[in-house]
């Protein structure tokens, strides 16, 4: 599961991918609640095995996306995305903070 704060405009996702493509990826955001779909063509940067994805989007904070990642018709990473204001780091992030004493 990746964290992202909604109270940023420009986003980072960092991943290891299962292959690593040489034109640009799709960045497909699903939104779990609503269903409303995003979805963007990136250039991947790779760095170290690890490939970061760079975009710009404005969500509203305690959503769930599903996140895919395509080349082509092949998928090259697919997880969950969270967005979260507590997320200042990741370390100390607790889904149930403030609820439960």
């Amino acid at each position: 599961m990746k964290i992202l704060n909604p109270q940023d405009t420009a986003h980072e996702l960092v991943f290891i991918p299962r292959f690593y493509p040489v034109t640009n990826v799709n960045l497909i955001l699903k939104n779990e609640l609503d269903k409303v779909v995003h979805s963007y063509s990136i250039t991947p940067i790779i760095v170290n095995g690890f490939m970061y994805l760079n975009f710009n989007q404005v969500f509203v904070n305690n959503t769930n996306y599903q996140l895919t990642v395509n080349s082509g018709l092949e998928i090259v990473y697919r997880g969950k995305l969270f967005l979260t204001n507590q997320a200042d780091t990741t370390q100390d992030y607790k889904i149930t903070k403030d609820i439960f004493l």
